[in-house]
């Protein structure tokens, strides 16, 4: 089931708040929410089959591509952008966002 805006919203507060990260949202596209304040940007999308993890940054994504193959057990679904990469996971359990957003947490702001 897909989370409106204001439930996804309140679930990664909640994860900035836990981590010491900064939570974002865009001003026109509502369902377009991140977790940022370190290396690049960690953007959570929510699905009806779960949620969309998404790399933003090149230093992020270089640094934290292996452990989001290693989490998920597989490569990134797709790429989010189509001018500049922005891998993908779709996951359906909000504990692979949760440990994601942890281990973002850990990577230093450049």
């Amino acid at each position: 089931m897909k989370l409106t805006p204001a439930e996804l919203k309140g679930r990664l507060t909640d994860l900035a708040e836990e981590f010491g990260l900064v939570y974002h949202q865009q001003d026109v596209v509502r369902d377009h929410q991140c977790l940022m304040g370190r290396n690049g940007r960690l953007w959570i999308t929510s699905n009806r089959g779960g949620f969309d993890i998404t790399l933003s940054g090149q230093s992020l994504i270089a640094e934290m591509t292996g452990f989001m193959e290693d989490l998920t057990g597989r490569a990134a679904t797709g790429s989010k952008q189509t001018n500049y990469p922005a891998p993908f996971w779709r996951v359906s359990d909000w504990e692979l966002v949760r440990t994601a957003a942890e281990r973002y947490a850990m990577t230093q702001a450049r």
